[in-house]
């Protein structure tokens, strides 16, 4: 379904990049066979290594001047790469559409949204911040300039599996000089809450102290680089975007696949940013609330005590749900 969009496209101008990595059914059959229906497709087959590799092979395979990205589970509309393709003004842009949720229900729900509006040559503050362009860390239903990821050197990072395609467009935005958005919702994310998948996957405190660390690192930077001030903004994008993984690292350090995190370890790096969790961390859930209050006001053995119990309310939820899509199945 999602090569048949591709190539329902009304923009015809296109190569299309398929990498099948290292698949055991038959995806690397099907990948080779439309190749010989199509000369626009390509197809490379490589090893399993993860997303970030499939992604950057892809990056370095293509010859086009743009790059944009569909994953394979998802859909697009046929006007999706027209879109793009109108909007094409200024060089060092980024071109930005909406998702739309497919929900397992036969539902639709809006990801994200934006109006037709263009920002070229003039601060991008505004762009960013009314329409929380940063919170938007997809690498799909965007169009890149080839010249920046390459002259940049962006690549998705391959050490890591959370969040590496948020730090991968953030990276890209510290050298846009110019935002193009677009109305238009012509991508289809399939979503099935009960479905398993990478994005709902129990990460390692130690992968998620790593984020934590990139996130932080990468944001002050580009906040300066586009002159971002809203302070509700900013406590906003470093909440999502490098604190509440701490948080997280916590909890998960509970678990048996923590790889005996110490208890030191456990709270070692919360301890090191309470500073900015007491001023940047505005969760909205009750429990991030406390969890939050508990961090900030720190004693040991309360936390122990707090964090022990949340980590297990929170595997008691998951098997629950486990339970349900058994039964519903």
């Amino acid at each position: 379904k999602c090569i048949d969009s591709v190539l329902t496209q009304s923009y015809t101008d296109f190569e299309l990049i398929l990498v099948n990595d290292g698949s055991k059914d038959s995806s690397g059959d099907i990948c080779d066979e439309y190749t010989r229906k199509d000369e626009r497709i390509k197809a490379f087959h490589k090893k399993n290594g993860g997303v970030s590799t499939a992604r950057n092979l892809g990056i370095e395979k293509a010859i086009g001047k743009y790059i944009c990205f569909i994953d394979s589970d998802d859909w697009v509309d046929s006007s999706y790469l027209l879109h793009f393709s109108i909007n094409i003004v200024k060089s060092k842009s980024i071109v930005v559409q909406g998702i739309q949720y497919d929900l397992w229900n036969k539902k639709t729900k809006s990801l994200f949204s934006y109006p037709n509006k263009d920002y070229i040559n003039t601060p991008l503050n505004s762009a960013i911040v009314d329409n929380k362009l940063f919170h938007n860390g997809c690498p799909v239903a965007k169009l890149f300039d080839k010249n920046i990821i390459l002259s940049e050197n962006i690549r998705f990072k391959e050490n890591i599996s959370l969040n590496e395609d948020h730090l991968f467009v953030l990276e890209y935005y510290k050298f846009v000089d110019n935002i193009y958005l677009i109305s238009t919702t012509n991508y289809h994310y399939c979503f099935d809450y009960f479905e398993v998948s990478l994005t709902k996957k129990k990460h390692s405190p130690k992968m998620l102290i790593e984020v934590s660390r990139r996130f932080l690192s990468l944001l002050p930077t580009l906040l300066e680089k586009h002159s971002v001030f809203d302070e509700k903004y900013i406590s906003s994008l470093y909440t999502e975007c490098g604190l509440k993984q701490i948080f997280y690292a916590i909890i998960n350090s509970y678990t048996k696949n923590s790889h005996c995190i110490s208890s030191i370890q456990r709270f070692s790096y919360a301890f090191e940013q309470r500073n900015l969790i007491s001023t940047n961390f505005k969760p909205n859930t009750f429990i991030l609330k406390v969890a939050k209050f508990f961090i900030i006001n720190f004693n040991y053995k309360v936390n122990n005590i707090f964090f022990y119990i949340l980590s297990k309310y929170l595997q008691f939820r998951k098997n629950t749900i486990k339970t349900i899509r058994k039964k519903l199945q």
